[in-house]
């Protein structure tokens, strides 16, 4: 949540104005809300900082009690160019103005490649701040592990390698979509996957006696150096006497 209650509370008349309007042009300097309190001392400059903060997304609606991102119209705007979406997504996820949960829930229904934008904005951001991941959303995430499209594939993985230590119970659901990947014929794809699998081996689970052998046999069976050598490392990780063969 963006603002706290007594900033809406305080402000009622800014939030009313500005969800009167779905879109705000991007503008590199601040342009202040109709009706926001000019920048002063005290109080109005540190809600005046967060609303004119966000004035660079078209797609905030302000309400009394949070701000909602409407995702869907976020992929219909034909003003944001393809290789922004991500990084603007990145942002609003990593500021809180919209939950892995809201994101994931669109991307279940979108085509390929919105579902993966979404996704590698979840990447994006939980690679630096792994804590904001929901339990619901990466259980998507792991289900998207299953997707037709490489993209999906390779970014769902990526997601999982950067969480998935924190949600112990989700391995081996995970686990199991992973070792189905690890074969596919995308190079992308196979190397995101051995960074996943290799962040489940060094959380050190009852699941590794398991994993182990076959990831040993996926190691075999690797054409990749690149990528042998990441399951060949997690593994000297967790077993230090034994050296895995490339």
């Amino acid at each position: 949540m963006l603002f706290t209650d007594n900033d809406l509370a305080k402000y009622e008349a800014v939030a009313t104005t500005a969800h009167k309007y779905e879109h705000y042009a991007y503008t590199n300097e601040p342009t202040p809300v109709v009706g926001l309190p000019k920048k002063t001392s005290g109080g109005v400059q540190p809600v005046y900082n967060r609303l004119s903060r966000l004035i660079w997304n078209p797609f905030i609606i302000f309400t009394k009690n949070k701000s909602t991102l409407k995702v869907e119209q976020f992929f219909k705007d034909k003003s944001i160019k393809l290789k922004d979406r991500t990084e603007q997504l990145c942002r609003l996820v990593a500021e809180h103005g919209i939950t892995p949960d809201t994101l994931m829930q669109y991307a279940e229904k979108a085509k390929d490649t919105d579902k993966a934008t979404c996704i590698e904005s979840l990447e994006y951001a939980t690679k630096t701040n792994p804590g904001i991941m929901t339990h619901t959303a990466l259980s998507m995430v792991i289900d998207s592990l299953t997707a037709t499209a490489p993209r999906v594939k390779w970014e769902s993985a990526r997601v999982v390698g950067n969480c998935i230590h924190l949600f112990p119970n989700r391995v081996e659901a995970a686990v199991k979509n992973l070792l189905d990947n690890s074969e596919h014929e995308g190079t992308v794809v196979r190397w995101s996957t051995a960074f996943a699998l290799a962040q489940i081996l060094a959380m050190n689970t009852s699941l590794n006696s398991r994993l182990v052998p076959a990831i040993e046999a996926i190691i075999m069976l690797e054409e990749k150096n690149s990528i042998a050598k990441i399951y060949a490392t997690a593994l000297e990780k967790i077993t230090p006497k034994k050296k895995a063969t490339l």
